[in-house]
């Protein structure tokens, strides 16, 4: 009799533990500033104005469920949020680390979630069927505002303005959404891609598997023009003072303005991350290891260095340093205007998330499920 006692309240444990409360709920007395988005800003240039100290000292660790995939952190307030592929969403007081708390779902989180004000968007991918849904999460209440269904999925990040939400499907289907919920447009395109949107002027953009890059209205979602640069697919766009920057398959950067190709540059092997900027220079990596960077100006080739590993996740640029993640499990910190490699940070695990910085700390998110926030300040 106590050993069948014993087994039920094991099992009993068991499924309390399994159903574990899946929430965030911060209060509304939580300052809450500005939007926190994937790239930094919506330009997705991953610049901050900001310089590191000398040393850096691991102010906190935070651990997760699922693999974090190739992203970053996004932090508002006091809050550092984190999105793994178990279909969860993590959030931490990025002071003390401390979890506050966590959303799970069934299904897949591909990209980084985008916040604006006390609203959490992202996109779930659902298990098995490839559809996706479009969560909006009041994480000041503590509740879940809105599901939206969304036929195809989305792994590209949200594309957001003060009244709407844009999102791209792989096979190349642009959904718009208002912020209370209702579907304003669909156009099914059927473009295949693995691109990212972005806003320049009244136009969105996205690159295709076939080498174009796609131009729609952004009011109405119908097609303006597709700009045919390579025979490769071209994806993750980022744009800086009008100019959109972008890089295919076969190892391309490209550097485009109203429509035309301003200059292009051969690096030799596969780019497979988002082009980063400052106000003079290009810099991205490439999956046999080389770092470039090049002349916003005009593809100028200014410095190649290679040290080792495969440059997948996109730098972080700041003052005078270039923060690179490579898979062989380090960081590497470059001086900006040479490539020279100042020091290196070893990691227990690959290395996927793309460098997020605040105002405190620098974050890197690794293998084995683990983020780790550096203090700065």
């Amino acid at each position: 009799m106590k050993e069948t006692l014993l087994f039920s309240v094991l099992l009993l444990n068991l499924f309390l533990t399994g159903c574990a409360t899946s929430v965030i709920r911060v209060g509304n007395d939580v300052v809450l500033n500005g939007a926190g988005v994937f790239g930094i800003n919506a330009e997705r240039d991953f610049f901050a104005d900001i310089t590191l100290p000398d040393s850096l000292i691991r102010r906190w660790e935070g651990e997760t469920n699922g693999n974090l995939g190739f992203n970053s952190v996004v932090t508002t307030g006091k809050l550092v949020f984190l999105s793994d592929l178990s279909g969860r969403i993590y959030c931490f007081n990025k002071i003390t680390g401390k979890r506050i708390g966590y959303l799970r779902y069934k299904g897949s989180i591909e990209c980084a979630p985008v916040i604006k004000k006390n609203l959490l968007i992202f996109p779930l991918v659902k298990l098995n069927n490839g559809e996706t849904n479009l969560i909006i999460y009041d994480f000041a209440k503590g509740s879940e505002l809105y599901k939206i269904d969304v036929r195809g999925k989305v792994i590209s990040y949200p594309l957001i303005d003060e009244q709407y939400i844009y999102l791209l499907t792989t096979g190349g289907s642009v959904v718009k959404i208002s912020l209370n919920g209702e579907v304003e447009w669909r156009r099914d395109l059927k473009f295949r891609n693995t691109s990212n949107l972005f806003r320049l002027k009244n136009s969105i953009y996205f690159g295709d598997d076939t080498g174009k890059i796609i131009r729609l209205n952004y009011a109405t979602g119908e097609l303006i023009n597709e700009i045919k640069i390579s025979d490769s697919p071209v994806g993750n766009l980022s744009i800086k003072e009008n100019i959109i920057y972008t890089s295919d398959d076969a190892g391309i950067c490209y550097a485009i303005k109203d429509d035309e190709v301003l200059w292009k540059y051969n690096s030799g092997s596969r780019i497979a991350m988002y082009p980063a900027s400052d106000n003079s220079n290009i810099y991205f990596g490439t999956l046999s290891g080389d770092i470039f960077a090049l002349q916003k100006g005009n593809g100028t080739l200014l410095w190649k260095a290679n040290h080792g590993g495969v440059i997948s996740a996109a730098p972080l640029v700041l003052n005078s340093q270039l923060i690179v993640p490579n898979l062989d499990r380090k960081v590497l910190f470059l001086e900006k205007q040479s490539g020279r490699l100042i020091k290196q940070m070893n990691f227990e695990g690959r290395v996927r998330h793309t460098p997020a910085v605040d105002s405190i700390n620098i974050y890197f998110g690794y293998d084995n499920y683990l983020l780790g926030a550096y203090a700065i300040r």
